[in-house]
This record gives structure tokens, C-alpha cells and sequence, in this order.
């Protein structure tokens, strides 16, 4: 198993508050989190930062985003009806600092691109998963929230 599911698969069973309808990386089809929280809905795709992951990996993000946009429409047992779907991605997270994926994305993307991105694809959060201590954690999309931890709050 890979270091995405197994993030993945520790956040579903450590962290109850939401209702989980898709958890797995390994679908070309769907989108690799898709969850239920307060009447909102969550599409995520997973990112884990390792020593394999090429130069590109940051670069990827946005465009699987957009793919899962698309991907969403294959989740036909999910009923959506008006409830709010917001896009946005999870990461690996040690408590401490940014993660190296987090200074990447802060070298590719300006920060009128990130949030012109995020306002765009109804990105509202990227999640934080600290898989040692099962807390999840989470910030605005926003530039200036995401390349600071101090604004990063424990999701509830």
C-alpha cells in the first residue's frame, strides 16, 4: 500500500466527525477523498511528500483538481443536492513546520494565481493530516493562510 492510502486510511479511522463516501487513491475515476462535514461536501486529492517525488509533484496538484471536478460526476451514489462542494487537497503534516511540499507550491505559484485558482474551482481549505498525533488540521485556501502554520486550525 502507498504512502497516500495509508494517509488516508489513518485519517478515515482516526478522525469520525465526517462521513467518508469515497477513500481510496487507487481509482482513475473518482476522486481520491471525497467526505461530508456541517452540510458541506469535500473533494480532496491526496498528496504525500517523499523522496521519490519529482520536481513536477507540486505542479500536479492543481491539475488533478480539476480532474476530480470532473471525476465527482462519476460519484452518482453520493447525493448532493444544494449542499456546498468545495475542492481542495490533503497533505501529510508533522505539527511543526511547512511541509516540503507546502514550500514547493509556494516557489511555483504566485499568490494572485493561487487564490485566483481557488476562487475559481471552489477551492476553500487545504487539509493537514498529522498522521503521528491523528489530528487533521486545516486552512483557508488562501496564499498568505497556507505558507503560514500558525494560521492552520484543528478541524472539528
Amino acid at each position: 500500500m502507498g504512502a497516500e492510502q495509508q494517509l488516508i486510511d489513518n485519517l478515515v479511522k482516526n478522525i469520525t466527525t465526517n462521513k467518508y463516501y469515497h477513500n481510496s487513491v487507487n481509482s482513475q475515476t473518482y476522486p481520491d477523498l471525497v467526505f461530508e462535514h456541517n452540510n458541506e461536501f469535500f473533494i480532496l486529492e491526496c498528496k504525500v511528500n517523499n523522496a521519490f517525488n519529482e520536481a513536477n509533484y507540486a505542479k500536479q496538484i492543481l491539475a488533478e483538481i480539476m480532474k476530480n471536478r470532473k471525476d465527482i460526476n462519476n460519484c452518482s451514489s453520493i447525493s448532493f443536492g444544494t449542499k456546498p462542494i468545495n475542492y481542495g487537497f490533503l497533505v501529510d503534516y508533522d505539527n511543526q513546520n511547512k511541509t516540503e511540499l507546502i514550500n514547493k507550491l509556494q516557489n511555483y505559484y504566485t499568490k494572485e494565481d493561487w487564490d485566483a485558482f481557488g476562487k475559481m474551482y471552489q477551492c476553500k481549505y487545504i487539509f493537514l493530516y498529522d498522521s503521528i498525533n491523528s489530528v487533521l488540521y486545516y486552512c483557508d485556501w488562501a496564499y498568505d493562510k497556507f505558507i503560514t502554520p500558525s494560521t492552520y486550525q484543528i478541524w472539528e
